[in-house]
């Protein structure tokens, strides 16, 4: 997880570290053209090795940067769509349990999901 500083929640009575950490692509490298490629990281506190990384690709907005960052609208082009800021602890704990409910088992194995901006639409009615 390196040094960067993570930080604690309680889900479900369960004790997590967590951390959401911006970052970029460039798809086509002739094209000065970004992708805001996001990653989401959590583990119960005490088992390091069973992470769940949630990765997350979207267009970034002009002016406001990711969506995922400023609780713009997760579809460009639906301005009506989810939105959420993945900085705060309300969307960690969301982020947690739809892990969970993919079958990440916190304390025993780690999971990778590669398209959370699917993860997140498909749950939208549930959230």
């Amino acid at each position: 997880m390196g040094k960067k500083k993570l930080r604690k929640i309680v889900v479900d009575g369960t004790p997590y570290l967590w951390a959401f950490r911006p970052g970029y692509i460039q798809p086509d490298p002739t094209v000065r053209d970004y992708l805001c490629s996001d990653q989401f990281l959590a583990y119960v506190e005490g088992h390091k090795n069973n992470p769940v990384r949630i990765r997350f690709i979207t267009r970034e907005y002009p002016i406001a940067g990711g969506p995922l960052r400023c609780d713009g609208p997760l579809l460009l082009d639906d301005s009506e769509s989810l939105r959420a800021n993945l900085h705060t602890p309300k969307w960690a704990a969301v982020l947690i349990r739809l892990a969970l409910k993919q079958g990440w088992q916190a304390q025993s194995a780690p999971l990778t999901l590669e398209n959370g901006t699917a993860l997140l639409l498909a749950n939208e009615l549930s959230l």
